[in-house]
């Protein structure tokens, strides 16, 4: 149990919460898990990351530790599973597949179904907003957290990583090679990660533009240094398409720091209390 003594005028406030990592039975295998939920109540709200990916996820832990304390203390319950090949959980990031990923989402749904007796909802991070037209009917409701709109852009993206480093060693490539090699089959090293037909080419077919039947809510927040910033134009596209197919797309933007790209490990509250705001209706 964590024990937290806060000073607020003359009073002593107390707040306690809980956070624990464990491994989790997960069919024939198991898989990590860090929790945060209230200490003395039930959770109101049960939320499971969808993580975002490589490099991406290191940098994000620290801000996903944050938010899970701030949403327990709030009497809500966040929950991180290290997917296959990821973190702590068995396998290697080379054997595993989108397919695998997305299952491995259903199953946490179902774990926490079991141990908290109902639905949680999905709080996505980056490019984990990807597996949400794959897996969001095992949720309830979704929470996207400066989200990856388009798959293959994404990816292209990433692999923009190699094709510098390669230029820069005298080994000159292009994006266009690069993934013309996954599409054929072969296995591609990016800064350490594997990337992997099984697992980039399902991957790169995502696109929250083409999601035909989004649940009927969805908050979607996005941040930046900007103290007055607004969504950017591909993800209002996103949004009006989402809409279009009958989701109620609540937006918000709020100033922090992009913690998933810093070079330094960096912290953004701003999310956390932003959706802790909206999902109290403090917030639209």
């Amino acid at each position: 149990m964590v024990v937290e003594i806060r000073h607020q005028a003359d009073k002593c406030i107390v707040v306690t919460h809980t956070q624990r990592t464990c491994f989790l039975k997960w069919r024939d295998q198991q898989r990590l898990a860090t929790i945060w939920e209230p200490a003395q109540s039930p959770p109101g709200m049960i939320y499971v990351v969808a993580p975002p990916f490589a490099e991406e996820l290191n940098r994000s832990r620290r801000t996903i530790a944050e938010s899970g304390r701030a949403f327990a203390r709030a009497g809500h319950a966040l929950i991180l599973f290290d997917l296959y090949g990821c973190g702590d959980s068995p396998g290697e990031l080379g054997e595993t597949s989108w397919s695998q990923w997305c299952d491995d989402l259903r199953e946490a749904a179902n774990w926490a179904v079991r141990h908290f007796g109902r639905k949680p909802s999905l709080l996505s991070v980056r490019s984990g907003s990807l597996f949400l037209p794959s897996v969001c009917d095992e949720f309830d409701g979704c929470v996207l957290w400066q989200p990856v709109v388009d798959g293959k852009r994404y990816l292209r993206q990433f692999l923009r990583i190699k094709v510098t480093r390669d230029n820069f060693a005298g080994t000159p490539t292009t994006i266009e090679a690069l993934w013309k090699q996954v599409e054929q089959g072969g296995e591609i090293e990016v800064a350490g990660y594997a990337l992997h037909p099984e697992l980039a080419l399902p991957m790169a077919q995502q696109s929250l533009k083409t999601w035909l039947n989004p649940p009927h809510s969805l908050l979607w927040i996005e941040t930046g240094a900007e103290v007055q910033g607004d969504i950017n134009a591909d993800s209002r596209a996103a949004i009006e398409a989402l809409r279009s197919h009958g989701a109620e797309v609540h937006c918000r933007w709020v100033c922090g720091k992009p913690f998933w790209s810093t070079p330094e490990i960096a912290e953004n509250p701003a999310l956390a209390e932003a959706t802790l705001e909206m999902i109290s209706g403090r917030g639209s």
